[in-house]
């Protein structure tokens, strides 16, 4: 699904993938009302995703008023691929949050931190692939900026 309309910097999401064989089946969606929800092929349902669409943008939707979740392959000693920790607010991400994921713009884990107001980011954003902050991106209520290199 792709929204052609919006300006946020990430505006489309993966919800159907197509099945070759049984082995290769490694998650399917279901959209119910405004959630969407990606349930991975595996036992732990920490690692199933739920999105919220909300003025026209896939949210992150959590249950829990803080989050600090680690998932996939250990990387280090206690460092997973995948960590997210911050607080919600009516089911969305608000305030400071810190998250390590895949980054396409760097083609490996990074780590990024910034705020956000009701699910989108706002103002700066810190990303550090390897140490200190290497790019800063400025959002606007979700809408992209403009970038800095520190």
């Amino acid at each position: 699904m792709v929204n052609d309309t919006s300006n946020a910097e990430y505006n489309s999401m993966v919800v159907y993938e197509e099945l070759n064989s049984e082995e290769k089946y490694q998650r399917h969606t279901y959209v119910k009302g405004d959630k969407v929800q990606v349930v991975f092929k595996c036992p732990d349902p920490v690692q199933n995703l739920v999105f919220q669409v909300k003025d026209g943008l896939f949210l992150d939707y959590f249950d829990s008023p803080t989050v600090d979740e680690k998932w996939g392959k250990k990387e280090k000693l206690n460092s997973f691929e995948y960590e997210l920790k911050g607080k919600t607010d009516n089911h969305l991400k608000n305030g400071y949050w810190i998250e390590k994921k895949y980054s396409m713009e760097y083609g490996k884990n990074i780590i990024e931190d910034g705020n956000y107001i009701n699910g989108v980011r706002n103002g700066e954003w810190n990303f550090s692939p390897e140490g200190p902050v290497d790019m800063i991106k400025k959002f606007d209520k979700g809408r992209y900026l403009s970038k800095s290199y520190p």
